[in-house]
């Protein structure tokens, strides 16, 4: 008997990978707003009342993704040995420079939507302002959170254009920013 709760254990996860590789894949040539369920069931080769099983809509499907992977995120931005904003930007440079490919693709990918439920980008900016913060006590809320936007929007743009991040330039264009402030 225990064997067959593994399996189906095992069955349940495989249909949840299924379903979420499905929504992923959907995802590179539509838009959130475009994709139905059917689509997602078709893709992942599932019933209907697998999807149902699993996930309710689409919508949730997109706060499983967010319950995942805000905190692996989250894990590899934990600031060991970082005492600068400077340092903290390598940081997350060589986080992104060595995430897997299909990572970076997702994280492009679901940074274009946004519900009352899900947004990623407001979620990792409000970490970085956060972190922001902590290293330089006296910067203002909105210094962190110039800080946390500007470093966002050019990890995401140069991620889309699969341009080198020139991080030399980016501190001084955050230094320009910072001290007109």
């Amino acid at each position: 008997m225990p064997q067959k709760i593994g399996e189906e254990n095992e069955r349940y996860s495989n249909a949840n990978h299924k379903i979420i590789v499905a929504f992923f894949s959907l995802l590179k040539n539509n838009s959130f707003e475009r994709i139905t369920t059917s689509q997602i069931i078709l893709e992942a080769h599932i019933n209907r009342s697998t999807f149902y099983r699993h996930f309710k809509n689409k919508y949730e499907i997109l706060e499983s993704i967010q319950s995942s992977i805000i905190p692996y995120i989250f894990n590899k931005i934990i600031m060991q040995n970082v005492n600068s904003p400077s340092e903290y930007i390598r940081h997350i440079f060589s986080i992104i420079k060595n995430m897997p490919e299909e990572y970076v693709e997702r994280f492009l990918r679901l940074s274009l939507i946004k519900t009352s439920t899900f947004d990623i980008k407001e979620c990792i900016t409000q970490k970085m302002a956060k972190d922001y913060q902590t290293l330089c006590t006296d910067a203002s809320t909105i210094e962190s959170q110039i800080f946390a936007n500007i470093v966002y929007d050019t990890i995401y743009h140069n991620s889309k254009h699969d341009n080198h991040i020139d991080e030399k330039q980016l501190q001084k264009y955050l230094k320009n920013i910072v001290k007109n402030i």
